[in-house]
């Protein structure tokens, strides 16, 4: 591998059960030795959820302020260039490939380092087959 894109779902697996599974505990297992690389919307993404977790209370601030300090300790790298290229190759991959422009900053980060890509999300791991992009196994 030459580093590892993870979307946050995977990320979330970590925090709550009934997301959490084999998957997502060997992605966490890779970045022991794999640097991690995320989008720049992943943090966002991240938040996003855990603040519905709180609203529905599922997850108390304690808990999401634990999970956060976490994840800002994982050797992750945020992408600085997400944001540039979305206009560009992220549109044209969302298009080309029915995805979210969201699911395709994760794909075009994946692309562009040539790293692979740990989603479990279907169409996100198809359009990385027809890419070319290594995918994260089990």
């Amino acid at each position: 591998m030459s580093g590892l894109v993870l979307d946050a779902d995977i990320a979330l697996g970590w925090c709550f059960e009934d997301r959490g599974d084999a998957y997502s505990d060997s992605v966490l297992e890779a970045l022991r030795d794999e640097r991690g690389y995320v989008p720049g919307h992943w943090m966002l993404e991240l938040t996003n959820v855990l603040i519905g977790a709180q609203k529905r209370q599922i997850l108390s601030e304690a808990e999401v302020g634990h999970f956060l300090e976490l994840v800002r300790e994982l050797p992750v790298e945020v992408d600085g260039e997400t944001a540039l290229r979305a206009g560009d190759q992220t549109r044209l991959l969302a298009r080309s490939h029915g995805l979210s422009t969201y699911e395709a900053a994760y794909l075009e980060l994946a692309v562009r380092r040539s790293a692979t890509l740990a989603t479990r999300n279907a169409g996100l791991r198809a359009a990385a087959r027809r890419c070319g992009v290594s995918l994260m196994e089990v």
